[in-house]
């Protein structure tokens, strides 16, 4: 009792004035040989009892029956190569990276993004898609009903909704769709020298604006669509009204941007009958069409900078290299018991500029966000656990006195 009076008069000596977080024990502790600890951390870990628990329960679990020198350390190693836990638990803080801002074309129809919205309830015109094309820099959304989702009714419906009356825009972008990816949207856009560009697989962020369009789109049908059979023959609505509300980004409405004037609601009252002759009008409308899309690209810039600036508050930034393995989200999840990750999959190339990534895995590459990967660990002992037997000199069981077992700083 006078030695264990001595050590804590030493030890409040030493750490006064600090925070420090001691375990004290009162019975003894079991120090299994260097040969079974590997086995003790797998039985504390893998079993049925035990659960799978992170890091710190496995710890802690273990902590209380055995001690030996580099304890956590061991656990922690274990645990993060457990292949169960790797592909079957979700990560809950992600990989987040700085907010990528896109670019912003110099004028309407520059750059236009392509998405199917559906399956919805087959029509009287056999109807069952939704082909949405939406103008990068003025918002304005073209709404084309479809029977199927292929190729043929995105190329019918790029030439007669935006080439035939936009010109035939800079680039187009999509997601990985067949419907999209294919030899006929290729050579559409070889022969109207369209640069076709893709969004990363499972990442909607990408064409942002157009998903949010199909958000509103739910809304309106869900309101005035009263007969499902017949949702088709509201399309122009829904295309109206959007393109005729002051969009948040650039402050004005979609067909103010492309044409230079507000579209007349139909409930509005009727403006003042201004003549005009050929020159002047056409003075007025190139005038106002610079001014307002000048300011349109100019608040559309500023919320990109601001929308930047809060996103950046709550990133958690991890760095890959071309060789390291990791673990894939798995997307979609069919039901939830099913396995959150795959992999492991080796890095071939990291794109800093696109924040993405190319991975190989038998042979087979495939691009995927770097939001959507973790680090892997190789599903063997770790060295830690091969301990020399004659390290500590412990050759057998051995109890050790538990009121001096773990001490550490804070």
């Amino acid at each position: 009792m006078g030695d264990w009076q001595y050590f804590v008069n030493k030890f409040n000596e030493v750490f006064a004035g600090t925070q420090v977080k001691a375990m004290l024990y009162t019975n003894s502790l079991i120090v299994p040989p260097p040969q079974d600890r590997l086995q003790a951390i797998r039985d504390y870990h893998e079993s049925s009892a035990a659960g799978h628990r992170g890091i710190n329960a496995t710890y802690k679990r273990l902590a209380q029956d055995f001690y030996w020198k580099n304890m956590r350390p061991d656990v922690d190693a274990y645990v993060k190569r457990c292949m169960a836990c790797q592909t079957k638990k979700l990560v809950r803080q992600k990989t987040k990276l700085p907010l990528f801002s896109s670019d912003t074309p110099s004028k309407p129809f520059d750059k236009v993004s392509l998405d199917f919205y559906g399956p919805l309830k087959q029509t009287s015109k056999r109807n069952v898609y939704v082909l949405t094309m939406q103008c990068w820099f003025s918002k304005f959304v073209i709404l084309t009903s479809c029977k199927k989702a292929n190729a043929h009714e995105v190329a019918r419906a790029m030439i007669d909704e935006v080439v035939s009356y936009f010109g035939a825009p800079l680039s187009i972008i999509s997601d990985n769709g067949t419907h999209f990816q294919n030899n006929l949207l290729t050579e559409l856009c070889t022969l109207f020298n369209i640069e076709k560009l893709k969004s990363c697989v499972y990442r909607p962020q990408t064409c942002g604006a157009i998903e949010r369009m199909h958000a509103t789109l739910t809304e309106y049908l869900k309101k005035f669509a009263t007969d499902q059979a017949q949702w088709d023959d509201y399309l122009p609505l829904p295309q109206f009204a959007y393109n005729n509300t002051i969009h948040e980004a650039t402050g004005f409405s979609p067909i103010e941007i492309v044409t230079g004037f507000r579209a007349r609601m139909p409930t509005g009252f009727a403006s003042t009958d201004n003549t005009y002759s050929y020159d002047s009008y056409l003075n007025d409308v190139t005038a106002e069409l610079c001014r307002v899309q000048t300011l349109a690209a100019m608040n559309l810039n500023q919320v990109k900078y601001r929308s930047k600036y809060y996103y950046d508050q709550h990133i958690n930034t991890q760095h890959f290299r071309e060789g390291e393995m990791v673990m894939l989200l798995k997307e979609p999840r069919i039901n939830k018991f099913s396995e959150e990750y795959t992999g492991p999959y080796e890095i071939k190339h990291v794109n800093h500029e696109e924040k993405s990534v190319i991975l190989i895995r038998n042979g087979t590459e495939r691009k995927a966000h770097i939001d959507k990967i973790k680090r892997a660990y190789a599903q063997k002992p770790t060295p830690l656990l091969q301990i020399d037997m004659n390290k500590d000199g412990d050759d057998g069981m051995k109890l050790r006195d538990k009121n001096m077992s773990n001490m550490s700083n804070i």
